[in-house]
C-alpha cells in the first residue's frame, strides 16, 4: 500500500510541474508570477533590512489580536450573563403574565355575561 501512496504523492508532484510550466506560457500568468515574485523579494529583503520594524509590527499585530480577544470574551461573559438572568426571570414574568390574563378574563368575562 505504500507504493501505491507515493506513485499517488509522486503523480501530483509531477502534475503541479507540468500544470505551472504549462502555465507558463500565458504571457499574463508569467508576468503575474514575475511581478509577484518580485513583490516577495522586496518584502523578503525590507524584513532582513528592517528586523526591528518587523518585530515592531508583529508586536503591534499580537496586541491588536489579544485585544480583540479578550473584548470577544468580555462580550460573551456579559451574554452568558444575561441569557443566566433571562433563564430566571422569564419563569416569574410568565407567571405574571399569565397570572395578568386570567385575572382579566374573568373580570371582563363576568361583565360580558352581566
Amino acid at each position: 500500500m505504500s507504493q501505491g501512496k507515493s506513485k499517488l504523492l509522486e503523480g501530483i508532484i509531477i502534475g503541479a510541474i507540468a500544470g505551472a510550466a504549462i502555465s507558463m506560457f500565458d504571457k499574463n500568468t508569467r508576468r503575474t508570477v514575475i511581478e509577484n515574485s518580485k513583490a516577495v523579494k522586496n518584502k523578503t529583503v525590507h524584513m532582513i533590512k528592517h528586523p526591528d520594524e518587523v518585530k515592531q509590527n508583529l508586536q503591534e499585530k499580537y496586541a491588536a489580536v489579544r485585544e480583540t480577544i479578550e473584548q470577544v470574551s468580555d462580550d460573551v461573559s456579559f451574554l452568558t450573563t444575561q441569557v443566566e438572568q433571562l433563564k430566571k426571570t422569564t419563569p416569574q414574568v410568565l407567571d405574571v403574565v399569565k397570572t395578568t390574563k386570567e385575572t382579566f378574563s374573568h373580570k371582563y368575562g363576568q361583565d360580558e355575561q352581566k
